[in-house]
Parts: structure tokens; C-alpha cells; sequence
């Protein structure tokens, strides 16, 4: 379960971000987020492997 899995801050406001716009892209996020678009993908594909 996903509660389980203590969340990066970077990876929970990745979370609130897509939550408030379900069609942001890595890159506007990676913006946002002052970090590399390839960062937000490595966070994205860890939150989903955390949520299996």
C-alpha cells in the first residue's frame, strides 16, 4: 500500500501537482519544481511501482 512508502517532499508535491492538473506534463513539472524533466520521470515511475 501506498501510505506505506514515506514520500520524498519533491514526490508528494509531484502528487498535489497532478492531482490539481491531471494533464501537466514531466517538463512543466520539472519547471515548477526547479529540478530536470528526467527527475519528475524517476519520481513518477517510483510512485507508480510504490502504488502495484
Amino acid at each position: 500500500m501506498m501510505s506505506e512508502m514515506k514520500l520524498t517532499e519533491r514526490q508528494q508535491r509531484i502528487i498535489n501537482l497532478i492531482k490539481q492538473s491531471p494533464s501537466i506534463s514531466a517538463r512543466q513539472m520539472s519547471e515548477i519544481l526547479s529540478v530536470s524533466s528526467r527527475t519528475v520521470e524517476r519520481d513518477i515511475a517510483t510512485l507508480k511501482k510504490a502504488e502495484e
